[in-house]
C-alpha cells in the first residue's frame, strides 16, 4: 500500500490523499491492503490495517464511518476514533484530526475553506448525490471564512465507464441534469441470437459532484484518475469484490 497527496490548492496546514494498492486487486488480498469493512474481517484484523496506514501516512488518529449511502454529515467531536458512526460525510475543527472515507468507483469528496478553519469529507454515490447528501453537507459545516469554500474530488468511476440503469436516468431526468448521461449506442456480436442494436447510459458522476459545488462557489480540484481504468486503484464494478481505498483528509 502506498499514499498519494491530493494535489489542489488547499490552504495552509491541510493535506489529502488516498491510498494505492501495489498488488492486483484480483489477488488474494493481504490483510494490510483491506480498509474496509467489505470483507467481512475479524475486527482486530481491520483495526491492524487501518493502524498500518496511519503510521505510514504519520498521524495520530484516523475517524473512519461506515458508509451507507444515505445523506447524513456528523462532526467528529461527537466521538471517538473508536467509534464506527454510520454516516456518509464526516468534519471537524480540531488541528491534528484526521478523517477517512473507503471508495471502489464512488466519489470521495474533500472540502475546507481557503484559511482552514474546518477540514470535511464525504462519500457520494449516485444514491447520496439524488438525495441531499450536498445539502446535509453544507447545512452542517461551519460557514466558509477567508475567500470562501476548496474542494478536492478524489478518484471515482468516470463518465464513460459508469454505465447505469433506467433509474438513474430517470432520477436525473426529474432534475433537470439529464446532461450528465451521454448515450451510447453499442453494436452487438453479431454471434448474438438479437442483432438489434443496445442503447446505453452512462453517467458523469464526479462531473454532476462537481456541478452541485460549483453552483455554491466552491473552488474545485479534481484528481481524474478512473477507479475502472487504473489498476491501483480498486473498482467495485470491474474487480466484483469488497476491496476499498482510502481517502484521507487532516488539519496540522
Amino acid at each position: 500500500m502506498s499514499f498519494v497527496f491530493a494535489r489542489w490548492p488547499a490552504p495552509r496546514g491541510v493535506f489529502a490523499g488516498y491510498t494505492e494498492s501495489k498488488i492486483r486487486s484480483l489477488d488474494i488480498p493481504r490483510r494490510e491492503t483491506n480498509i474496509s469493512f467489505s470483507l467481512g474481517e475479524p475486527a482486530a484484523a481491520l483495526k491492524q490495517s487501518r493502524d498500518l496506514l496511519r503510521q505510514r501516512v504519520g498521524l495520530r488518529n484516523i475517524q473512519w464511518i461506515r458508509q451507507v449511502h444515505g445523506n447524513q454529515v456528523l462532526e467528529s467531536s461527537s466521538f471517538t476514533v473508536d467509534d464506527q458512526p454510520e454516516a456518509d460525510g464526516i468534519w471537524t475543527k480540531e488541528i491534528g484530526s484526521s478523517l477517512a472515507v473507503t471508495t471502489a468507483d464512488c466519489v470521495p469528496v474533500v472540502l475546507t475553506d481557503s484559511l482552514g478553519s474546518f477540514v470535511s469529507i464525504s462519500h457520494f454515490g449516485w444514491r447520496g448525490a439524488f438525495n441531499g447528501l450536498i445539502d446535509s453537507l453544507f447545512d452542517s459545516i461551519p460557514g466558509a471564512r477567508g475567500l470562501g469554500y476548496v474542494a478536492w474530488i478524489g478518484p471515482s468511476i468516470c463518465g464513460k465507464c459508469y454505465e447505469v440503469g433506467a433509474d438513474v436516468v430517470n432520477q436525473l431526468d426529474k432534475l433537470n441534469k439529464i446532461k450528465f448521461c451521454r448515450l451510447k449506442d453499442v453494436l452487438r456480436d453479431p454471434s448474438a441470437e438479437t442483432q438489434d442494436d443496445e442503447t446505453r447510459w452512462f453517467f458523469d458522476l464526479p462531473g454532476y459532484i462537481e456541478h452541485l459545488l460549483i453552483r455554491r462557489r466552491v473552488v474545485v480540484s479534481r484528481s481524474n484518475r478512473c477507479t475502472m481504468h487504473e489498476k491501483g486503484l480498486y473498482s467495485y464494478r470491474r474487480d466484483q469484490n469488497g476491496l476499498r481505498f482510502a481517502t484521507l483528509v487532516w488539519h496540522v
